[in-house]
C-alpha cells in the first residue's frame, strides 16, 4: 500500500514541527560550530577566507 506523504503531514502536523525544531537545535549547536574548529586547524588568512586555507 503507497504511503502518501500529505496526508501524513496534515494529519500529524505538531509532531513534525517538533521534528523540525529539534533538527534546527542539532544543526546549530552541534555543526555549525565545527566550521570553527575547521579553521582553527588551518593556516587561515581572512583575505582567502575558509576555502583558502592551506592545511
Amino acid at each position: 500500500m503507497p504511503h502518501n506523504f500529505g496526508i501524513d503531514l496534515r494529519r500529524n502536523k505538531s509532531l513534525y514541527v517538533l521534528l523540525i525544531i529539534i533538527l534546527a537545535y542539532f544543526i546549530l549547536f552541534h555543526y555549525l560550530p565545527m566550521f570553527g574548529i575547521l579553521i582553527s586547524f588551518e593556516k587561515f588568512s581572512p583575505v582567502k577566507g575558509v576555502s583558502g586555507a592551506n592545511g
